[in-house]
């Protein structure tokens, strides 16, 4: 993927209100062979005993799956 169409998918994620962006989801790196992002782990994650809730790592694999499958099929089309 050309840094052209890498920097056009970061653009459009920092500008959608989705269950990512309302859990804090910053997208790093998109790319042919990964995704990466940074979760701010704050209490509001949590459990009421303290741990990361679960359904915010099964947030976290379907959110950079489905980017993941954006990015390649963007690659496909150009």
């Amino acid at each position: 993927m050309d840094d052209r169409v890498r920097q056009e998918f970061l653009e459009r994620t920092k500008n959608t209100e989705n269950l990512g962006s309302t859990l804090g989801f910053e997208y790093v790196e998109a790319g042919p062979d990964s995704v990466v992002i940074d979760v701010p782990v704050t209490a509001k994650l949590h459990q009421p005993v303290g741990i990361v809730h679960g359904g915010v790592y099964a947030a976290i694999a379907e959110e950079v799956g489905a980017k993941g499958q954006n990015v390649c099929l963007a690659r496909a089309c150009r």
